[in-house]
């Protein structure tokens, strides 16, 4: 009997304990489930009506008033800062927070009226963590001096959008910067970054004595594999006294495996200037370039000769469109040491007054069309028998309409290289090719 008790004791410490054990689990469960479902917050700034002292969780009175305070608050993976319409506030905005790939963290607008404007800092928008969507935020700054050696151009720096070194993986995109130094600044060490749809706007101050040069760029990429698509691109020009003018849409400098595509640019001094020995294998397919301004161009770079400023390798330049109409413009420079480890040019439009390009050896090039607006483009690099000099025949240049006529001879002339590289859509979301091959240029018949 004693042993039937103690066997029932026993057998009913072991069910107690094993309710315990399963309760404790479900109350784990329950917690873990709590937690895992915890909604994101979204946190709203409001320049006027908003309180620091509020939780910042609302709109009107229960957002918050300054960027100070938007700085210093613990976003987490999902989270949303947005910034009020019509506001505008003196910088910076430093976005430090760390998203996931699975859950960034949104900083954004909402509202009616103009977007957010954040001004007058020496870096406006500081960037220095990752997976963060930065979208819908105008800056721009006052200039900090003029240069009466330049003829009272502009100076000073300010950068709209910094990404710092160990930055990654976010995107900034419809945002516009202008009346800057860099409209987009991406460091050395900053890297699979996105700039998506953005417009820089007369990003054209220049560097302050005793500087030489430099200055008035759109999109600065020192940092590694970035993406940089469907950007528009305009007035990156500055007085400078080493060179006369100065500035690019997007200089590369340092930047390794870039890709620059879909981007329209217009009245800037260049499009891309490439330098630094560190630099390499940059793609810059299907993009619209346009110039009135004297001395544009659309892209530089060097080879080993340079050793200021080069060599710089891989460059890959496919299905452009190129149309300069200054009187000194001069649309390719690949100099000290060029060949086919410095540059690849294939199945682009290139129209300029003065000089389509010089080289001072021969590069990788083919399936081009050049030409100059009276005719007898000048093209002093060796051409293969794939390129030729010819109207490319568009619809209507002076109207910035570069889309080919009937009967072009840039329709199915091109070669699969941009095609194999995974650009399979033109400038205007065409599918490539519609022929037998690509055509040559930004855009598909």
């Amino acid at each position: 009997m004693p042993r039937s008790h103690g066997r029932a004791r026993s057998g009913l410490a072991r069910l107690t304990r094993a309710a315990l054990v399963s309760s404790l689990v479900v109350v784990a469960v329950l917690a873990f489930a709590g937690t895992a479902a915890a909604a994101p917050t979204t946190y709203y700034v409001d320049c006027s009506a908003g309180n620091d002292g509020s939780a910042g969780k609302a709109t009107g009175g229960g957002a918050w008033r300054t960027l100070s305070r938007a700085n210093s608050a613990a976003l987490v993976p999902g989270d949303k800062l947005l910034l009020r319409n019509g506001c505008t506030w003196t910088g910076p905005l430093i976005a430090k927070w760390k998203g996931t790939a699975a859950a960034p963290i949104s900083i954004a607008n909402y509202g009616t009226g103009a977007l957010p404007m954040i001004q007058n800092a020496h870096d406006i928008v500081q960037i220095t963590g990752s997976y963060l969507v930065v979208q819908n935020i105008t800056t721009r700054a006052d200039a900090p001096g003029y240069d009466s050696s330049c003829g009272g151009a502009p100076m000073g720096w300010r950068v709209g959008f910094r990404l710092f070194p160990g930055s990654s993986y976010n995107t900034v995109k419809n945002v516009t910067a202008t009346g800057l130094y860099n409209g987009i600044f991406v460091e050395a060490g900053s890297h699979h970054n996105k700039l998506i749809g953005n417009h820089m706007i007369r990003n054209n101050l220049k560097d302050v004595p005793p500087q030489a040069g430099g200055g008035a760029v759109g999109i600065l990429l020192m940092g590694d594999d970035n993406d940089v698509s469907w950007n528009d691109i305009s007035g990156s020009d500055a007085c400078s006294v080493q060179y006369g003018r100065d500035g690019s849409a997007i200089e590369i400098y340092r930047g390794r495996r870039n890709s620059v595509h879909h981007n329209t640019a217009v009245d800037n001094h260049y499009f891309m200037e490439l330098g630094n020995k560190a630099s390499a294998d940059t793609t810059v397919a299907y993009n619209k370039v346009y110039s009135s301004l004297k001395t544009a161009g659309f892209l530089m770079t060097r080879g080993a000769g340079d050793t200021s400023w080069g060599p710089v390798y891989g460059t890959k330049a496919y299905n452009n469109t190129v149309y300069l109409t200054g009187a000194n413009s001069y649309a390719v420079q690949c100099i000290k040491g060029c060949n086919a480890s410095v540059l690849s040019m294939r199945n682009n439009i290139i129209v300029s007054q003065w000089y389509v390009g010089y080289a001072d050896a021969a590069f990788d090039e083919g399936n081009n069309l050049y030409w100059q607006q009276q005719g007898n483009p000048k093209v002093w690099f060796p051409m293969s028998s794939t390129s030729r000099k010819l109207d490319p025949r568009l619809v209507n240049p002076a109207a910035l309409d570069f889309r080919l006529n009937a009967g072009s001879p840039a329709i199915d002339w091109g070669s699969m290289v941009a095609y194999n590289l995974g650009f399979r859509q033109d400038l205007a979301n065409v599918a490539v090719p519609r022929g037998a091959a690509p055509d040559i240029g930004a855009y598909e018949r």
